[in-house]
């Protein structure tokens, strides 16, 4: 563990959060966001976009005091009392339902991410923009308790420059193709296997990598806007229980129309269906 990694896990466990911030570069605004309030507090985890450091820094650590203190905010609300002459607008990790897209993506979002729906080679500067989207789209971890196992997201990866597969792994063979994979997240699977989940840079699909495995690569989406919007539906279905498991079939089909009954999200589906999808869990939320 570095001396960054340390700091982090003490201001969480003496605050309740950490604080990250990402630079201003031709890409995009400068955006902070919190790590730890999900784990301390049950709350979502919070960003802040285009606010100069130390303004972001106070929002960031005002809102979790005040989730802290038990207040919650509703996504799309505007609340007082962040800064001075102005409104907080809440927009963060959870899916804002009634529109159907994730709370925290604004309208430059939105944009983005239709531009992520282009197939082909990706270089290095279109990597950085999936990133962005990516981070912008998604929240930072998302736990599905209703799943049997537990199921842990892990985006924290999509918050910095990606690395590849090969990268990550140590991994410089060639021949295994990891080094076009780029690393955007991880899943966890509770006392299972952790595969990542990456971008496949030879032509912008979204691929998983599960290295213990028989066949390590499975297939997901076949860009980053179908991921986002499946994640989005397999979300509400799995956490905030506002779309009954068997919609997800439908819901699905309709996002990857053409390869949906070859991606991995379809045996996931299959899976719910039949056995993974914990009603003990449910009935006891």
């Amino acid at each position: 563990m570095d001396a960054g990694e340390q700091k982090a896990l003490d201001d969480i466990e003496a605050y309740g959060c950490h604080v990250i911030h990402v630079l201003e570069d031709e890409k995009g605004p400068p955006f902070s966001y919190s790590v730890g309030v999900q784990r301390t507090s049950g709350a979502p985890e919070v960003m802040v976009i285009g606010l100069k450091r130390p303004i972001a820094h106070f929002v960031v650590n005002e809102y979790n005091r005040r989730v802290r203190a038990g207040e919650r905010f509703a996504p799309g609300a505007r609340y007082d009392g962040f800064l001075r002459a102005s409104r907080f607008s809440s927009r963060w990790s959870h899916p804002n339902t009634s529109t159907n897209t994730w709370a925290g993506t604004s309208g430059s979002t939105e944009a983005a991410l239709s531009k992520c729906r282009r197939r082909g080679r990706v270089d290095s500067s279109e990597l950085d923009r999936l990133r962005v989207t990516l981070a912008q789209s998604l929240p930072i971890q998302v736990q599905w308790t209703t799943t049997d196992p537990v199921l842990l997201f892990d985006f924290l990866p999509a918050r910095s420059q990606l690395r590849s597969a090969a990268d990550v792994l140590g991994n410089g063979d060639a021949a295994s193709g990891y080094a076009a994979l780029f690393v955007f997240g991880e899943q966890y699977y509770d006392g299972g296997a952790r595969p990542f989940l990456c971008i496949d840079s030879t032509n912008g699909e979204v691929h998983g990598l599960d290295v213990e495995s028989a066949t390590p690569r499975f297939f997901l989406n076949s860009d980053v806007a179908s991921f986002v919007r499946t994640f989005e539906a397999l979300d509400r279905a799995l956490r905030l229980q506002t779309l009954a498991i068997t919609d997800l079939p439908g819901e699905l089909r309709s996002i990857e129309s053409l390869r949906y009954p070859e991606s991995e999200w379809r045996h996931f589906v299959e899976w719910l269906a039949e056995e993974g999808f914990s009603k003990e869990r449910d009935d006891a939320g």
